[in-house]
């Protein structure tokens, strides 16, 4: 074989191996975007079947949610027209002791959601008492106007409905003739307890804008957003109420909920979807649907509203699909950038004769590690958020059923000892006795329920003012005292200058008073100061076995910043608080079922909003086991409070001057 032979063959075996190096380029591209295009696909469509799941049970809570509200109005209702004075023979079902039982009916309806009127309508449908503020039309009408002449006639359909029928009606949605807003109208019918003779109406009117934009955004399109529909299909409440984009702030302005579900426009957008028409719409059901609702790809899942068991009205929550997939495009742009880099550099270890194979190999080990690393504490994140929502729902369950566990004890001794008061089967001063001390007790839980409320949401109110904390104290320790309960006071060279040792009869208790004289005025809200103080002796009280001490001091703390502060310790001899419950004796219901033999148990609560009202005021409340058997609370606040509300760090409650 020759030179030239030679060359030949090898120019032909190097052209062999750069055309095999370019095939194997060429491959490893193509393979490339295929399996980027795969992996992508499959990252979302994966998570975009979750979020079906996810949004489905979203969307039954906030069904469930509204349902909840829908019967507290109900409820309320109910209660107004089952009181006294409407019961009053002979029927008259206008008055000032009426009006004003109205007007607390209407108050506490729109502690629960936004009622703009409440009527009430005798036999003839006149509007005998109006709450609420009616539009200026309606108020140079007459007074003995009827409701027909106060609003259109589906308005009348539905009280003929619930004179008819003598249950709660929940309207279709309709437009107010006076101010042109779409509302909802819920009535009860106001029945003889004795003969269930009708008696007249009582019938409520809700804004659906603002009715519904308390669950949830029912004003942007592009963003998730809520639709809800009446039994006809008729828009409640939505964005756009399937306007085109550039209609949909007028549409928001001319009353949201004008156009019907089955109007053609709006089934061009869902493209005539059975599973919502038919299940959803018609039916009442659950369902989902992606469809493109005339600007994109949307996932609407829908659910049935519920009230007194029955289907009144229908939600849906729509999400774009680009909100959805938008959350893996940063993972998916950096997933692009390393597979490119990684092909880059196979490119590079083909072309020089893979000598680069083993470094890019450590790398990519190194690379798997590492995001195996950070999966897994993202996993763990995540995992810790599921646990963390999971106890928060239930614990917000446990409270209400709780709640109204507890606002039923007291109400079947009232009702229990009233019934057999009134057959003559026991003594009527021992009935009032316990129908008193329950009612208190009542009173008390509504107290804290509607405390707790206030602290969750932030407008528990404070007044502050200069008080003189050690009378407070006295104030507080004298009124567990009865009124022929032993004292004497004695003065100690020390810090001290009182030292009184009050007998509680009723408990045969023994409290001790040791209270720094250096200690003059703090700010703070005295009435709730004087609830925390209350609330921390009277589990002092209920925990200390007869014939032991209960101490109460205080003490000056003094600090170089010149921000000093108060102690207050409580301190009892009972049996301590259990271990497994210290760590959270704070929490809501965390006391309720520790067992006091022979004393009933409170509410759970008081703990809960001592720490809430001490924080308020920058101060900190703490609790632990003594040695010696028996617990101490310590109570820490500062002389000076400059908080004016504003506070960052202070979510109880706003401040009163």
């Amino acid at each position: 074989m020759n030179f030239a032979s030679f060359t030949r063959k090898g120019r032909r075996l190097s052209s062999s191996f750069l055309v095999f190096i370019l095939l194997i380029i060429v491959s490893s591209y193509s393979l490339f975007f295929y399996l980027q295009y795969v992996i992508e696909k499959d990252t979302k469509d994966r998570l975009f079947y979750q979020q079906i799941g996810h949004q489905l049970e979203s969307t039954k809570k906030i069904s469930e949610h509204i349902s909840s509200d829908l019967d507290s109005v109900t409820v309320a209702l109910h209660g107004l027209a089952n009181s006294v004075y409407l019961q009053h023979q002979p029927v008259e079902l206008s008055g000032d002791k009426i009006k004003k039982l109205a007007e607390e009916t209407y108050s506490q309806l729109n502690t629960i959601t936004v009622v703009e009127r409440l009527y009430i309508l005798d036999k003839n449908n006149t509007a005998t008492t109006i709450i609420g503020s009616p539009p200026p039309q309606q108020q140079q009408r007459k007074a003995d106007s009827t409701f027909s002449d106060l609003y259109n006639i589906s308005i009348e359909k539905i009280v003929s409905e619930t004179r008819t029928k003598l249950t709660p009606i929940f309207s279709n949605g309709f437009r107010e003739l006076e101010d042109n807003k779409y509302k909802i109208a819920i009535t009860y019918p106001i029945l003889n307890r004795e003969t269930r003779e009708y008696i007249g109406t009582i019938a409520v009117l809700i804004p659906t804008v603002k009715f519904f934009e308390h669950y949830g955004n029912i004003h942007n399109i592009n963003s998730q957003y809520l639709v809800t529909y009446d039994r006809n299909g008729t828009f409640l409440a939505s964005p756009a109420a399937a306007a085109p984009e550039e209609e949909v702030v007028e549409e928001q302005e001319n009353a949201t909920g004008r156009k019907n579900f089955f109007a053609n426009e709006i089934q061009q957008f869902i493209k005539y979807n059975k599973n919502l028409n038919d299940k959803v719409v018609l039916s009442g059901q659950p369902g989902k649907a992606i469809y493109d609702y005339g600007f994109g790809e949307r996932l609407s899942t829908g659910y049935p509203i519920l009230a007194q068991g029955k289907r009144v009205y229908s939600i849906f929550v729509v999400t774009p699909a680009s909100q959805i997939y938008s959350q893996v495009n940063d993972v998916l742009f950096l997933e692009r950038i390393e597979m490119f880099l990684l092909l880059t550099g196979t490119t590079v270890a083909v072309i020089f004769l893979i000598i680069f194979l083993h470094r890019w190999n450590t790398s990519l080990d190194q690379e798997v590690k590492r995001r195996t690393r950070e999966l897994g504490e993202v996993n763990k994140r995540l995992r810790l958020a599921n646990e963390q929502l999971t106890f928060h729902d239930k614990m917000q369950k446990e409270f209400i059923d709780i709640a109204a566990h507890e606002l039923r004890t007291p109400l079947q001794p009232i009702i229990s000892y009233n019934a057999l008061a009134s057959k003559g089967l026991i003594d009527k001063d021992e009935s009032l006795r316990v129908i008193d001390k329950q009612a208190r007790r009542l009173k008390k839980l509504t107290n804290d329920l509607l405390a707790v409320n206030r602290i969750e949401s932030g407008n528990l109110p404070y007044r502050m003012e200069k008080i003189r904390i050690n009378d407070l104290i006295l104030d507080v320790v004298n009124s567990y005292c009865c009124s022929s309960c032993s004292s004497s006071s004695k003065t100690n060279t020390g810090n001290t200058i009182t030292n009184n040792n009050l007998v509680n009869e009723e408990e045969e208790l023994l409290i001790d008073t040791d209270l720094d004289h250096n200690i003059e005025e703090i700010d703070a809200d005295k009435e709730r100061i004087t609830e925390v103080l209350s609330n921390i002796i009277n589990n002092a009280v209920k925990f200390t076995k007869k014939g032991d001490r209960i101490k109460v001091e205080s003490h000056l703390l003094l600090s170089s910043d010149k921000k000093n502060k108060i102690e207050i310790k409580i301190s009892d001899t009972g049996a301590g608080i259990p271990e497994d419950i210290l760590p959270k004796i704070f929490d809501k219901f965390i006391t309720k079922n520790v067992l006091r033999k022979g004393k009933e148990h409170g509410s759970g609560l008081g703990l809960y909003i001592s720490k809430a009202i001490v924080t308020a005021h920058n101060g900190e409340i703490t609790a632990y086991n003594n040695d010696s058997g028996g617990a101490t609370f310590t109570i820490t606040l500062p002389i000076s409070n400059n908080n004016n509300g504003d506070d960052d760090n202070n979510n109880n409650g706003h401040f009163l001057t």
